[in-house]
């Protein structure tokens, strides 16, 4: 470089261009590993807790271009150690915004657009301009005080996260500024209307996060060390191979001198809110409700005349009192003599909690009259319905009845009818510790089958009921093991279940018999759904790569399709038409092929759902299918791959399964059905004939 030539700046190139974008190319794109059942209190449980064989197979999704909540958790953390390192050096962002963070090569993250930073003296920058600031983004106290805390970054890093769970969405205002007639005036003014809701694909614990981030105290906000460790160990849940790229012992040491900053910080806060609470009878202030902090209890209530308005900012700011006088916030009176603030602090704070535990001991009681009422109304109900199920006959059949599929989501089975005028049936609702997970029909008994988890006891369970939900028998247990996918054999009277793990077991349904046909060698990658050729006496289960065959007695396991198939799910046995079907979740296809492994045909490829969860087909005319998405719709096409529909749902957690409901019985019955086949044990028919007595 010559004498007077202007200095070049050499920075990394980042492919992937910003964040913002990146997540808005990648919506169609997008995998919700969050698996929400019924059960507000219930942390967040991911995929990954539910297939161990998920979390390990990031890396290949990231080269199919798919995004995941992992991901999103993996931006989080990598931005929050960034803007802690910026905060050690004692400088303010202020520009902190999904726009400028870039994404280079293997999803790693870097801040960018430094033009607002300024440097801090002890966590505390002091304005001597007013250059154009983003509103959406910038935290109030910005706006009103001459001197900007460092916290002030950590409001807008819960912005920067409500964005990037919104995949890019753009932020409501939070506040707008008004210039009255007096230029000196400036009012904080609510933007009404606009509330900063959850973010769809947000953890619940996020967005916790989220919320005491954006306290109006910035004091009270959690530094960016508490950020780093909620969000380490919501990725380690999620997704471990990922987490475990990052410095987890980094995210966990405390600096000690950002550590007593913060402590000096709240001591200092604490106090003032203290006595916040001792003028709060002659001064119109309220103050900032906060979640996770100590804080005074005290009633705000005006006595010298003024007529305070108190105004509701928005689901992230608490409500702030405007002096409708002079339309100023009224500054907080400084206390003369310590003696005369702590005698004032205990009076006032034995005031307030008398009258606040009078206020609590009222609403206790409200709610405990309600609840009774409700219970009550419950018991009279469940009363009812048991009379008139007691006189139902023992030889129950469904009353003409016309094309219909059931659904399991979360802890419900659902039924819907493809008459347009007939609306969806809640079929039953199992307690929120239990999540269902496959549901078939037994055309012989008229009843439900279906399996559910039980998040206490950690185990699967295997229940069957009326198709109106009532007589609910539990029929098999089966600890320590997640049961993936059902498949009845209603002639022998067995079920076949595969699990996570890739083992297939079979019980049978009359008597208390069990057996375990096939161990898995190598661990599976790919889905375990299952569908049975009882005319052949065949067993079809689905792996990465590949759709095996089995003889019902676990015998003979053969692939039967292995060539041009990524990841093959939702597999169905049309037994009329001699095929079976199923849907490809990578590529996104339907296809058939023959029961002889002949005439293989594509269905339909234009399939816009990831994770295809499972497939029926009803009437064998029409294919349903459903996936782990939030749309809560069944999907459909034709057997020739036309006529594609969606059904609506209208029911929270993810749809796990569909399945025929009128699916009839065939003619012919295998040879367990008399006497279970001689058998002193369980009776599985033999390809062939004959049968195996286990």
């Amino acid at each position: 470089m010559k004498n007077g030539d202007l200095p070049y700046l050499v920075s990394e190139f980042c492919p992937l261009g910003s964040l913002d974008k990146f997540l808005s190319s990648r919506k169609g794109n997008f995998v919700d590993e969050i698996v929400r059942y019924s059960g507000k209190k219930r942390r967040t449980v991911y995929k990954s807790e539910l297939d161990e064989y998920w979390a390990p197979l990031y890396a290949q999704r990231r080269v199919g271009n798919i995004v995941t909540t992992s991901d999103l958790l993996s931006f989080a953390y990598q931005i929050a150690n960034g803007m802690e390192f910026l905060h050690s050096k004692e400088v303010v962002h202020r520009d902190l915004a999904l726009r400028n963070i870039l994404l280079s090569f293997d999803y790693v993250v870097k801040i960018g657009d430094f033009g607002l930073s300024r440097p801090t003296i002890s966590g505390l920058y002091q304005k001597c301009q007013n250059p154009p600031l983003p509103l959406k983004w910038t935290a109030p106290e910005v706006f009103v005080d001459t001197s900007v805390p460092i916290e002030s970054d950590l409001y807008t890093f819960g912005i920067l996260l409500w964005e990037l769970f919104t995949l890019g969405g753009t932020p409501h205002e939070q506040f707008i500024f008004v210039e009255e007639i007096e230029e000196e005036e400036v009012n904080v003014v609510v933007n009404k209307g606009k509330r900063m809701d959850k973010p769809p694909y947000a953890p619940k614990e996020i967005y916790e996060l989220m919320k005491l981030l954006c306290n109006l105290d910035p004091y009270l906000r959690p530094p960016l060390k508490q950020c780093k460790r909620h969000l380490v160990k919501n990725l380690k849940e999620a997704c471990s191979p990922l987490a475990s790229r990052f410095e987890i012992t980094d995210a966990i040491e405390i600096s000690d001198k950002n550590m007593q900053i913060h402590e000096a910080s709240t001591i200092k806060v604490r106090t003032k809110m203290l006595k916040k609470c001792s003028s709060a009878k002659h001064e119109n202030f309220t103050t900032p409700e906060t979640s996770g902090a100590q804080t005074a209890n005290c009633e705000n209530t005006s006595k010298n005349g003024s007529d305070t308005d108190l105004i509701e900012l928005s689901s992230r700011i608490p409500l702030m009192a405007i002096n409708r006088r002079n339309d100023k916030l009224t500054p907080q009176p400084q206390a003369n003599n310590n003696n005369e603030n702590n005698l004032l602090i205990v009076e006032k704070q034995l005031y307030c909690t008398t009258k606040n535990y009078r206020r609590n001991l009222i609403l206790i009681c409200a709610i405990s009259i309600f609840t009774f009422g409700v219970i009550s109304l419950t018991i009279i109900i469940f009363f009812k319905n048991d009379i008139s199920t007691g006189t139902q006959s023992k030889d129950f059949i469904v009353p003409g009845r016309p094309g219909a599929f059931l659904t399991a989501r979360g802890t419900k089975i659902l039924k819907k009818s493809l008459s347009p005028s007939t609306p969806i049936e809640e079929v039953l609702t199992m307690n929120e510790d239990h999540a269902i997970w496959d549901v078939t029909f037994d055309c012989k008994q008229q009843r439900i089958v279906w399996s559910a988890y039980d998040f206490n006891n950690k185990g699967s369970e295997i229940w069957t009921a009326l198709f109106n939900g009532t007589d609910r028998k539990l029929v098999f247990k089966l600890a320590g093991e997640i049961i993936h996918s059902i498949a009845l054999d209603w002639s022998s009277r067995n079920v076949y279940y595969s699990t996570i793990k890739g083992m297939i077991g079979v019980f049978s349904l009359s008597k208390n018999y069990t057996s375990i046909l096939i161990k898995p060698q190598h661990p599976s990658t790919g889905s375990q759904r299952l569908a049975l050729d009882l005319k052949n006496r065949h067993l079809f289960r689905c792996s990465s790569g590949s759709i095996w065959r089995v003889n019902l007695d676990g015998s003979n396991e053969q692939q039967f399709v292995h060539t041009n198939v990524s990841r093959p799910t939702g597999v169905v046995v049309l037994h009329h038409r001699r095929e079976l079907c199923w849907v490809d979740d990578v590529k996104r296809e339907l296809s058939c092929i023959g029961l002889d492994q002949r005439n293989r045909r594509l269905v339909y490829n234009n399939i816009q759902q990831i994770d295809i969860w499972c497939m029926t087909a009803l009437n064998e005319e029409q294919f349903y299918w459903t996936a782990l998405d939030e749309e809560k719709r069944v999907y459909s096409v034709s057997i020739s791959g036309g006529n594609y529909a969606t059904y609506e749902m209208q029911s929270g957690g993810f749809m796990q399964d569909v399945s025929n409901m009128t699916e009839d019985c065939f003619s012919d019955e295998t040879e367990c059905a008399v006497n279970n086949g001689g058998c002193s044990g369980l009776c599985l028919p033999r390809t062939g004939g004959g049968v195996s007595c286990v």
